[in-house]
């Protein structure tokens, strides 16, 4: 079964339940969509909109769970985006990417 790999940006302050998210799009491949989030063009996180960056490996199907996960966090002064594991917010929550 196919999969493609989502990118869901996040914008989380301290005390809140549910952050800001957008999806930004999808890659063919975990190695692609993870090129692009580390060292893209970073407009993912141009003017501090967005710190924190999630892939999501999703199979083919309706209402599909996604299978694994991998966190990013964007450290000001760092070129690339870090990986990281899950933050405590995002604890229970599933496919972010699926809204």
């Amino acid at each position: 079964m196919a999969s493609i790999f989502t990118i869901t940006v996040f914008n989380w302050q301290k005390g809140c339940e549910i952050p800001d998210h957008r999806t930004w799009g999808w890659f063919p491949t975990f190695e692609e969509a993870e090129e692009y989030t580390k060292s893209g063009p970073n407009i993912m996180f141009k003017n501090d909109t967005y710190h924190w960056a999630l892939i999501e490996e999703v199979p083919e199907g309706v209402i599909s769970i996604a299978e694994n996960r991998t966190w990013y966090v964007k450290v000001v002064g760092e070129e690339q985006a870090l990986q990281i594991s899950d933050p405590d917010w995002a604890n229970g929550v599933i496919n972010f990417s699926m809204g």
